[in-house]
């Protein structure tokens, strides 16, 4: 590890003798601001003080921070135990009347509580900071070693002869109980709680920090260190520590109190071997598919020294291995996103795993840095033909109307069209409710129809169920009506050649439409002519932009016209 550290140290053209800063500006700011609120799994109360240090964060990105500290009398030993040394002592540094209460900016002793803390915050930002801070961390993903470089440069002279630098770890994503966690509701998984933000360790000497000095304009002070990080923390029912989802923070005080200012260190994955490859994680593409290939996004990463130029992965998938090949450009300690086409024959859930097994000709043994899991979803679809490009979705709602909503989703997830919610019935009964949608041709479309009460539309208020037809009144799909929340189905229609020639390089949403047409991928057509179902010209499109105004148009079905490559290619779409 030490070898990787100099060579980083190399690379960056820095040394603890040359006092030239690597990561801090110099350049005068604000302070940013660390919100620490004392909370606890018992505390009913403080999902709500979740909730608002959150909505303070996402008000000021890059500017504050939240910890939860779990200590004190609502924070229990029972798994998962976030009590943590560090934790308490910071906790018990506090005056302290109730719970949820947090310090911002340790701006005095005593605890504030949560309705404070937005006008608390705003006052600490709107100040000038005497010092910035800034800095890195490297971690080892074999050994979990993390290497952390902090800079702190005074712009201003500070008060007294010496400050206090604080280097502290939190966890994301672990999942526990949680008294009164409907009022943070963002946070439920499942019926847990995903506690966010969680105060694991201090990294520093001691939980209130290291002494620095000298604290005046001009000086840079740079810091290292070397940490292990645990497998588990907390005695008894600890917690595993999952390194992607650790976050460092770090601050310079006055004292044990008065935070000048903080920020959050950059965290990157390396190690001193010239290949090392590695998957930090892997998601299915969140697309509508009418195919047998969905696509997984894999997030990469080089570890090594050697730029990646080639991977060899493999998908093991419903007990069949299938391979794919990267080739590229990934620099050192540097991650991206690629796509992985994987074949899934059959409609169901999969467990998949996907292997990093070669890398710049170098074989790769598996271990948890280069093999990672998710399971792929396949649903099945209904291929249909018809001749005209329109369907009709027709809804026979129950007795409660407002209940009811639907929406038509392009492959990528655009709202083709929606309907609802309806009107209540005076009595228990169903009413038809009908609505014309132009499709366009290979187009692999989405239908799901939703009831916020969760009891579908045919649960004794009235027989309610749905259908798609096609011009000629045959069914695309139907449903009886008897659901949950939500129920979906998967189409896509075939119009055939010299119907409609509509290229899918191009394409339009919301169809029908009120005011504005928006064209995907507008800068492939030279010219643009809306036309009536009669054949009439309705409006000239002098320039093509990604928006068509259409509020002139009197309500009906209309063809655009566009050219592209000299080519010709009309498009229907439903002005209502």
């Amino acid at each position: 590890m030490r070898n990787f550290i100099l060579f980083f140290c190399f690379l960056l053209a820095c040394s603890l003798q040359v006092c030239a800063q690597n990561y801090v500006s110099t350049t005068p700011s604000n302070r940013n601001v660390i919100i620490e609120e004392f909370t606890g799994r018992n505390c009913g109360y403080c999902p709500d003080g979740h909730r608002i240090a959150n909505e303070i964060m996402a008000n000021n990105p890059g500017r504050v921070w939240a910890i939860n500290i779990h200590a004190g009398g609502y924070a229990p030993t029972s798994y998962p135990n976030f009590n943590t040394t560090d934790g308490t002592t910071i906790h018990n540094g506090f005056s302290i009347g109730g719970y949820p209460c947090g310090a911002v900016n340790r701006n005095g002793n005593t605890a504030i509580y949560r309705d404070q803390w937005a006008n608390a915050a705003n006052t600490q930002l709107a100040q000038a900071a005497e010092a910035n801070i800034a800095g890195i961390c490297i971690i080892d993903p074999i050994t979990h070693i993390a290497t952390i470089n902090v800079e702190v440069y005074y712009t201003a002279d500070a008060e007294g002869t010496t400050n206090k630098l604080t280097v502290a770890m939190l966890q994301n994503n672990i999942l526990g109980s949680q008294s009164g966690m409907s009022s943070n509701p963002s946070q439920i998984i499942n019926g847990q709680y995903n506690h966010m933000h969680i105060m694991r360790d201090v990294i520093t000497t001691s939980a209130w920090g290291d002494e620095v000095s000298p604290i005046t304009q001009g000086t840079l002070i740079q810091k290292e260190y070397e940490y292990q990080i645990p497998e588990n923390i907390g005695t008894p029912n600890g917690v595993d520590v999952v390194i992607d989802d650790l976050e460092f923070l770090a601050w310079v005080s006055k004292t044990n109190y008065n935070i000048i200012t903080a920020c959050k260190l950059q965290v990157i994955f390396g190690t001193d071997e010239p290949v090392y490859p590695g998957i930090t994680g892997c998601v299915q593409e969140h697309v509508v598919s009418c195919s047998n290939t969905e696509n997984a996004i894999v997030s990469i990463l080089n570890g090594g020294l050697d730029e990646l130029t080639t991977m060899n992965f493999e998908i093991d998938i419903n007990g069949e291995t299938q391979t794919y090949t990267w080739n590229g450009s990934l620099p050192s300690y540097e991650g991206a996103t690629i796509t992985i086409p994987i074949e899934v024959s059959e409609a169901g859930t999969f467990a998949t795993e996907i292997s990093i097994v070669e890398a710049n000709g170098v074989a790769i043994e598996p271990s948890a840095a280069t093999v990672n899991t998710l399971d792929i979803e396949k649903s099945e679809w209904v291929d249909h033909e018809e001749t005209t490009g329109t369907i009709k979705v027709r809804i026979w709602q129950d007795r409660f109307g407002p209940q009811t909503t639907w929406a038509l989703y392009a492959s990528d997830y655009s709202v083709l069209a929606e309907g609802g919610p309806y009107s209540n019935l005076p009595s228990n009964g169903i009413q038809l409710r009908e609505k014309t949608v132009a499709i366009n041709s290979d187009d692999c479309i989405k239908f799901t129809i939703y009831d916020s009460e969760g009891n579908g539309i045919n649960n004794g208020h009235g027989e309610g169920h749905y259908e798609l037809v096609d011009e000629n009144e045959n069914i695309i799909i139907e449903g009886d009506g008897v659901f949950e929340y939500e129920e979906s189905s998967i189409f896509s229609i075939t119009i055939p050649v010299g119907v409609n020639n509509y290229e899918k390089t191009v394409s339009i949403y919301p169809n029908p439409v009120n005011n504005t047409l928006n064209i995907k991928d507008a800068g492939k057509i030279s010219s643009a002519t809306i036309f009536d179902i009669y054949g009439r010209k309705a409006l000239d499109i002098n320039t093509v932009s990604n928006s068509i105004d259409v509020s002139s148009l009197a309500n009906g079905i209309y063809i655009l016209r566009v050219n592209i490559d000299g080519v010709s290619s009309d498009i229907k779409f439903i002005k209502e």
